[in-house]
């Protein structure tokens, strides 16, 4: 769970993050495009400087068909991209109506049957959609993709979730399960630019777990071979300077494994197991979820998570949890959240509220508290109607003491 300051600022960012994933993806086609098409007007320009110098109409024709071909290809990858765009661009105003919330829905739904819809029907859906939202987001984030694609499909969600982006990413983290890094060292390869700025390790991880790979097979002329060319400081020389020094300890430690011979169980000295341990490519998973919501702009917080503690968060009372003073119907006084909840601010609230510990319902005006000779205090109608079920007589739910029904008496909060 995140820490009580990051709670308020990861919910602050979702609704940002929304909008800002399908803005990178068109940006991100609209540069490749107009690289493309960049490109191809180059070449297109350069026959057209051949074409003055051709001798013979044999050489013209030639000329001319390889620029008719070219400008059909050109005007395919005009069209491709466009149409990707328009996508993208539907994609941002299905998030934007989304984010207006049940008066947005309202208001559309109204426009396309041209009957009116109650506010209570529209908040109901759009609350069912938001929450469906947000376990898809959940699920896809802990590689239960087939569930979160079946969930999107069932409540018509999917153009409201980033399944397009984790979808690509399935088949990488498969690889890594069994322990095989040529996918995610080809996805590397693919958004090197992108990782360079954000100053990601993730690669160089990879490498790294080659090389103890090549170690453990016995293959140590190989490794060394292997972390010359991939590991080396000389590999990677635009590395910010802290980033180059977090892979020198990495690859000093894992050089260990090279000089130190194994045990009779093949394994290696317990100072380095860890680099060795199945564990390890679980972490890489790990690694790489977070490394591909950062590349495609994708919140690096559950939006579930954010709700959940933002929710307990304002549940929480100094008396939560205490013993004696558990309540059944608080969250945050079960046992489960109450851990969720131990490292979360208390909500603060400027006036008390009474509430009743039969009924659960607020003691005021309408309901106003009754104290028995005992000292405990109960909401007037819950005393009323175990008097009715006792015969004029109440029992007191805490001590089991019988009394009659004039002897409560009703306490004036000053």
């Amino acid at each position: 769970m995140e820490s009580s300051v990051d709670v308020f600022n990861s919910i602050r960012i979702m609704n940002h993050s929304t909008l800002r994933v399908p803005y990178e993806s068109l940006n991100k086609t609209f540069r490749a495009v107009q690289k493309q098409m960049d490109k191809d007007i180059s070449i297109l320009t350069k026959n057209s400087d051949d074409l003055t110098k051709a001798k013979t109409q044999q050489d013209v024709n030639q000329i001319l068909t390889g620029v008719i071909d070219k400008l059909s290809k050109l005007k395919r990858k005009a069209d491709d991209g466009l149409e990707e765009e328009v996508d993208h661009l539907q994609s941002a105003k299905r998030r934007l109506d989304y984010l207006r919330g049940a008066d947005g829905y309202r208001q559309q739904q109204q426009q396309s049957s041209g009957t009116p819809v109650s506010q209570a029907t529209c908040q109901r859906y759009w609350e069912r959609r938001r929450i469906t939202c947000m376990m898809v987001d959940y699920f896809l984030r802990h590689g239960l993709h087939s569930t979160a694609q079946r969930l999107a499909k069932l409540h018509d969600v999917e153009q409201l979730t980033n399944l397009p982006y984790f979808a690509a990413c399935q088949g990488v983290e498969k690889s890594l399960m069994s322990s095989d890094t040529s996918e995610a060292v080809a996805w590397c390869t693919e958004h090197r630019s992108k990782l360079r700025k954000l100053g990601s390790n993730f690669e160089y991880s990879l490498r790294l777990q080659d090389f103890v790979k090549l170690v453990q097979q016995g293959r140590r002329l190989d490794a060394v071979k292997y972390a010359r060319k991939h590991l080396s400081p000389e590999a990677d020389t635009e590395a910010p300077a802290e980033l180059l020094a977090e892979r020198n300890r990495s690859l000093c430690e894992a050089m260990g494994l090279l000089a130190l011979p194994c045990d009779k169980d093949g394994q290696p000295p317990e100072k380095y197991r860890h680099l060795t341990e199945p564990a390890v490519w679980h972490r890489l998973v790990d690694k790489f979820r977070q490394v591909n919501c950062a590349v495609f702009s994708i919140a690096s917080g559950s939006i579930f998570c954010a709700n959940l503690q933002t929710g307990l968060s304002a549940l929480k009372t100094n008396q939560c949890g205490k013993e004696g003073k558990r309540c059944l119907e608080c969250p945050v006084c079960q046992p489960h959240f109450g851990q969720l909840a131990q490292s979360l601010p208390k909500a603060q609230y400027t006036q008390s509220k009474l509430i009743c510990p039969i009924s659960r319902l607020p003691m005021d005006h309408d309901n106003p508290p009754m104290a028995l000779p005992n000292g405990n205090i109960y909401s007037q109608k819950s005393l009323l109607e175990m008097a009715q079920r006792n015969g004029g007589y109440i029992i007191c739910p805490r001590t089991q003491n019988r009394f009659e029904l004039n002897e409560a008496k009703r306490v004036y909060i000053m």
